[in-house]
C-alpha cells in the first residue's frame, strides 16, 4: 500500500489519518481540502504529518492545488503563495 499523493480523508480530521495508516501508505505529500480557521485540520493532525516528514498542501493556504506527473516524477503546485 503506497501513494505518491494522499488526499486526506475527512478533511484531515484527527481520526482519519492514524500513524499506522500514514506509515503504510507512506505518501510523498498530502493534500487537505479545507476552509481554514476553526474548520481547518486539527493541529494534532498537522503535527503528525510534520513528524512523519510528509509535506502538506492545504486549499485554505495554497489555493487551487495541481498535481502533475511525467510518469516518473510527481509535482505539486498551489496557486497561492504561502509560507510552508
Amino acid at each position: 500500500l503506497h501513494a505518491d499523493i494522499l488526499i486526506a480523508p475527512h478533511h484531515g480530521s484527527g481520526g482519519s489519518c492514524t500513524r499506522p495508516f500514514l506509515r503504510a501508505v507512506a505518501p510523498g505529500a498530502v493534500i487537505i481540502s479545507c476552509s481554514g480557521g476553526r474548520r481547518g485540520p486539527p493541529v494534532k493532525t498537522l503535527r503528525k504529518f510534520e513528524q512523519l516528514g510528509i509535506p502538506v498542501w492545504r486549499t485554505d493556504v495554497n489555493g487551487v492545488i495541481t498535481v502533475t506527473s511525467d510518469g516518473r516524477k510527481v509535482t505539486v503546485r498551489g496557486t497561492a503563495r504561502a509560507r510552508r
